[in-house]
């Protein structure tokens, strides 16, 4: 992962956080706006995770979004 994609998403994750809390959960609005959050978090937080591929970020909120969104049917 580069520097600047940490940076990134640190400054956009609260931003992010607020705007997934303006969706009705189980809409695809909602589902949308929280794969990003989950992509943001997991950018931030998941280095300790091996998660410093993009593409394997995307996977992970992905499958994460799936996962809670079950939940809500």
């Amino acid at each position: 992962m580069y520097p600047y994609e940490y940076y990134n998403a640190k400054q956009k994750i609260d931003s992010q956080k607020n705007l997934v809390k303006n969706f009705i959960p189980g809409t695809e609005d909602f589902n949308k706006e929280f794969k990003k959050f989950i992509e943001l978090v997991i950018t931030v937080q998941g280095h300790s995770l091996c998660m410093d591929v993009a593409n394997e970020r995307k996977r992970m909120s992905k499958l994460v979004t799936s996962a809670v969104c079950e939940f809500f049917k």
